[in-house]
C-alpha cells in the first residue's frame, strides 16, 4: 500500500486506531484489480525517520542478507531482533489481520482464469475479474505461478515440488523469537488459511484431488542454462 498525503504530523492516535479507520473493503477491491492499494497517510515523516535511523545501529538487527552476493539483485535486507521497535510491532500486530486473508485468495482455483494477452508460457496472469467456483466432479487445469530465484542446480541434481493439501507448519518447539509472533509462526507466518470469513468451513472444508497421470499429467516449466 503507498499513502496519498505528505504531512509531518497526524492526530494523535495509535497505529492500530489509524489501520481500523481505513476502509479494507476498498483496499481489498483496489488489490485485486491494480496490485496496490492507496491510503490517507498512516505514518508521520517524524514517525518514518525513526524507524530509518535505526538502520545504521546493527545491533538491532538478527539478520543482514546483502542481495547482490546472493544474486537477488541490488540492495539489501536487515531484520530487528527482538524486542520490535514499538512503531514496526505496532504495524505487524494491527496490519496482518486485515492483508493476511487478502494475501491468503490469491491463488484461488475459482480465480484461476487466465487473461491471454498478459499471460506468458512461463508466467500466468490472472486478472481476478469474476469468480467461478468448482463443481463437484469436474476437472480444472490451474496456471500457478511459482516466483523465479537464481538457485542454480550442479547436473545430475533432482528438483522436488511439494504439494499440501494444508498449510506447512512446524511441529517442532517454537523459539522464543517465534512465540513473540502474535500469530505464534510455525512456518506459514500470519497468512494461514483458516479465517472463517475468507474460508468458510461449508465451501472449503472438503476433499480436492490433484490429477498427475495420463491426459491429466501435472508439470512444472524449469529453465535451462546453456552451458556457453
Amino acid at each position: 500500500m503507498v499513502g496519498s498525503t505528505r504531512r509531518d504530523t497526524l492526530p494523535a492516535v495509535t497505529i492500530g486506531e489509524r489501520l481500523r479507520s481505513l476502509d479494507w473493503s476498498a483496499i481489498e477491491q483496489s488489490l485485486w484489480e491494480r496490485g496496490y492499494a492507496r491510503t490517507p497517510m498512516l505514518l508521520s515523516a517524524a514517525e518514518c525517520r525513526n524507524v530509518i535511523d535505526l538502520y545504521a545501529d546493527d545491533r538491532r538487527f538478527r539478520k543482514h542478507i546483502d542481495m547482490a552476493r546472493l544474486r537477488f539483485g541490488i540492495g539489501n535486507y536487515k531484520y530487528f531482533r527482538n524486542p520490535l521497535p514499538p512503531l514496526v510491532r505496532e504495524l505487524r500486530v494491527h496490519g496482518y489481520p486485515h492483508l493476511a486473508p487478502i494475501a491468503n485468495g490469491w491463488l484461488r482455483a475459482s480465480h484461476r482464469r487466465l487473461d491471454p494477452k498478459k499471460s506468458k508460457p512461463w508466467q500466468p496472469y490472472h486478472p481476478h475479474d469474476r469468480v467461478e467456483p468448482l463443481a463437484p466432479g469436474d476437472v480444472y487445469e490451474c496456471d500457478v505461478e511459482i516466483l523465479p530465484t537464481s538457485i542454480v542446480l550442479p547436473a545430475g541434481w533432482r528438483v522436488a515440488l511439494n504439494v499440501r493439501g494444508r498449510d506447512y507448519e512446524y511441529e517442532g518447539e517454537l523459539s522464543e523469537f517465534g512465540k513473540t509472533f502474535h500469530y505464534g509462526t510455525r512456518g506459514t507466518g500470519g497468512m494461514t488459511h483458516a479465517d472463517p470469513d475468507s474460508r468458510p468451513a461449508a465451501i472449503f472444508d472438503n476433499r480436492v484431488t490433484i490429477h498427475s497421470g495420463g491426459d491429466r499429467q501435472s508439470w512444472v516449466m524449469l529453465p535451462v542454462i546453456p552451458s556457453s
